[in-house]
């Protein structure tokens, strides 16, 4: 990853779900367990791809809603939050090389923090979950911060503005063709959900396979 300078970039943004931990096939897991004891209706992987990125809501909400059926989303929405949790108690992980960019970037004074289009309850158990304070970040953004989610460059704006950066001096840390046009900032996409070639027609500036290989300073 020598193309990319962290020298120039005063402030790093990192996406959480697919960049931070692999939050998704969770999400996955108990949104389907509740679709059949709520609805009787068994829904694919596959439904849920347009969604990722767009937020907790769209993406639990959107396909039982894609295939017809009538859904009270308050309601589903709290009963999916706790299912959620239930399955990564004790499970869930930081991706490779999560915990050593952080630290690594951290301890070069860059200032950091986290843009997701998810609800602040999952923001917040997804870090303590993954053991990541946190205080390790200047600024949390979540959907409830901001009234238009991704693609909207909204979340990291606000981020840019918590941390007191412009974004063209803030890199954001990605994984869905929805989030990386990113409000001006550099752009590094993840391999996670999405292919090199999506991620680069979406316009990210560079793409690895997994943060272990990137490298500061």
């Amino acid at each position: 990853m020598s193309e990319l300078n962290f020298n120039e970039v005063q402030g790093v943004i990192f996406d959480m779900d697919g960049v931070l931990c692999d939050s998704e096939p969770y999400m996955i897991r108990a949104a389907q367990s509740l679709y059949l004891d709520w609805y009787h209706r068994q829904i694919d992987d596959a439904a849920f791809e347009p969604y990722y990125g767009r937020g907790d809501t769209e993406f639990i909400c959107g396909p039982p809603e894609d295939v017809g059926l009538n859904v009270d989303r308050d309601q589903l929405m709290a009963a999916f939050f706790t299912a959620y949790f239930e399955l990564i108690t004790g499970q869930m992980k930081p991706l490779p090389g999560v915990s050593t960019l952080v630290d690594q970037l951290a301890r070069s004074g860059k200032q950091l923090a986290v843009a997701t289009s998810s609800d602040p309850r999952k923001l917040e158990g997804n870090l303590l979950e993954i053991g990541i304070s946190p205080d390790t970040f200047g600024a949390l953004v979540s959907a409830a911060d901001v009234e238009r989610k991704k693609p909207a460059p909204d979340l990291f704006l606000t981020a840019a503005q918590r941390l007191g950066l412009s974004p063209a001096h803030c890199l954001v840390i990605e994984d869905t063709p929805s989030g990386v046009k990113a409000a001006g900032c550099l752009c590094l996409a993840v391999i996670t959900n999405f292919d090199e070639q999506t991620l680069r027609t979406a316009g990210a500036d560079q793409i690895v396979s997994d943060l272990t290989i990137v490298r500061v300073g």
